[in-house]
């Protein structure tokens, strides 16, 4: 695994492509609507979120991503990720679980 400044590791082991005809664009069809639920309930203790109001956080500025039913801000780690920030942009705001 690749090792941040921060000490995060992350292994990566897909290419990923935000380009048109590109795999992800075929899953990204296949979203759910913005008034599902990211999950069907939260973990004691941890907040709720509608898929509407996680869509809104897709930007360098400030991005977050669904990973198998819980919501992640991953702004501070953009500019770490091993396929750039593209790769993590094109699937800001989104249930990224089936990339």
């Amino acid at each position: 695994p690749l090792r941040t400044a921060s000490g995060l590791a992350i292994t990566f082991r897909h290419p990923a492509t935000i380009e048109a005809g590109g795999w992800m664009e075929d899953l990204q069809a296949k979203e759910a609507p913005a008034s599902a639920p990211v999950a069907a309930a939260p973990p004691p203790g941890l907040p709720s979120f509608m898929l509407a109001e996680v869509e809104r956080h897709k930007s360098e500025d400030d991005c977050w991503i669904v990973l198998h039913g819980r919501v992640y801000d991953v702004t501070a780690w953009l500019d770490d990720h091993p396929g750039g920030v593209k790769s993590i942009l094109g699937n800001a705001g989104k249930d990224s679980s089936k990339f």
